[in-house]
Formats: C-alpha cells, sequence, structure tokens
C-alpha cells in the first residue's frame, strides 16, 4: 500500500486515527475493508441490539396466559 495514500473507514468515509491504523495491524479482521472506532462501535450496538430482540421474541412462549388467550382467539376466528 502506498504511504502517502490515508486510510479511509468504509462506512463514514473519514480518515482513519494513528489508534485505528494501530487496531487494523495488531487485530486484522477478514471483513476486507476498515472500519473507525465510531462506525465498529455502531455496528455492535445495532448487532447487540438485534441479538437482544430475537432472544426475547424466542422467549415469548413462556408466557402462558399470553399463549392461551392467542389460541383462544384463533379459535374464535376460525368459527
Amino acid at each position: 500500500m502506498n504511504k502517502d495514500m490515508p486510510l479511509i473507514c468504509f462506512d463514514c468515509n473519514l480518515p482513519l486515527s494513528d489508534f485505528d491504523k494501530f487496531l487494523h495491524k495488531k487485530y486484522r479482521t477478514n471483513l476486507g475493508y476498515i472500519l473507525c472506532q465510531s462506525c465498529t462501535d455502531k455496528r455492535e450496538r445495532k448487532l447487540i441490539k438485534k441479538m437482544a430482540e430475537d432472544f426475547v421474541n424466542e422467549l415469548d412462549f413462556y408466557d402462558y396466559t399470553k399463549t392461551i388467550e392467542k389460541i383462544k382467539k384463533e379459535e374464535k376466528d376460525k368459527d
């Protein structure tokens, strides 16, 4: 890579800080592109939020009263 060419973030297209460059050299990723720390944090928060929502949705069947009400409502709609 050319030394004069600044590394830029894939998401925000801003030049990377020296710390971001250091992290990229020390901990390479298989992404094929480089992200600055703030964009990495945004992606991590988005992923954590999505995982939390999915986990909560998977636990919906444990709410027995809601499940019974839903089944009764579906039976009513069929009639």
